[in-house]
């Protein structure tokens, strides 16, 4: 379970094969995704199925794509923190180069 701010902005299943990693995504880019890579990205177990999505990491998905969601996952969640917790956050890789 990875957080920011008290919050989980992923959760990855370690002890399963294939890994999986299930991600907080817009609603209508998690449906686009699910129709386009049905055997890679399904709805997250557990989660709210309109908001989170489960990633076969390896699977159809291009790494890169991947790593982007995870990014989008974070800013998802840091965007809906309060701006006292925001303004002690350090920036992201990404957002510093």
């Amino acid at each position: 379970m990875y957080k920011v701010g008290g919050r989980i902005f992923a959760l990855v299943a370690h002890d399963e094969s294939p890994l999986r990693i299930s991600l907080k995504c817009d609603p209508e880019r998690g449906a686009e995704l699910r129709s386009a890579f049905p055997d890679t990205v399904r709805h997250a177990p557990y989660m709210d199925r309109r908001h989170w999505i489960s990633v076969i990491v390896g699977g159809s998905l291009p790494d890169e794509e991947v790593m982007g969601l995870v990014d989008d996952s974070y800013d998802l969640v840091v965007a809906r923190l309060p701006r006292k917790v925001r303004s002690g956050l350090a920036p992201t890789p990404r957002q510093t180069g």
